[in-house]
């Protein structure tokens, strides 16, 4: 998931409040969070 962070302008796709909301419902879920690039590292060569 991607989204620009901001101040809730027509240019930003998410608030820092809502932003907040994400990550802390993250926290809560006690999930593994991973990026594109720890993905691909991952995969068998």
């Amino acid at each position: 998931m991607y989204h620009t962070v901001g101040d809730d302008s027509e240019d930003d796709r998410i608030g820092e409040d809502e932003f907040r909301d994400v990550i802390a419902h993250i926290d809560r879920a006690d999930v593994d969070v991973i990026t594109a690039t720890d993905l691909w590292e991952s995969l068998p060569i």
